[in-house]
């Protein structure tokens, strides 16, 4: 469980909600990336930046997605696409 204070509150997310989280980070980010960027040092990068604890957690993240069918054959999926929408709602980015 991670803890962090929002404002005044204290916001805690349980796992299942942080899982949640890292796979919209991580669906941003496949959308976002240039073409000339592989997949794996994308997923080195957010780990360095500190969006992923290590790159096994990243890779992890990259495999619920396969799992999910929302990232298939180096592409998001439309499904895909439709949590990238969602994503993009929840943090506020157009």
């Amino acid at each position: 469980m991670i803890s962090s204070n929002h404002g005044n509150k204290k916001l805690k997310i349980d796992n299942n909600s942080e899982e949640i989280l890292l796979e919209r980070v991580l669906l941003l980010a496949l959308y976002r990336k240039s073409s000339d960027r592989s997949i794996n040092d994308l997923l080195v990068e957010l780990a360095e930046i500190g969006a992923f604890k290590n790159i096994k957690e990243s890779k992890n993240t990259l495999k619920i997605l396969r799992d999910k069918k929302l990232f298939e054959n180096g592409l998001l999926t439309q499904k895909g696409l439709e949590q990238v929408k969602e994503a993009l709602e929840f943090f506020g980015a157009n």
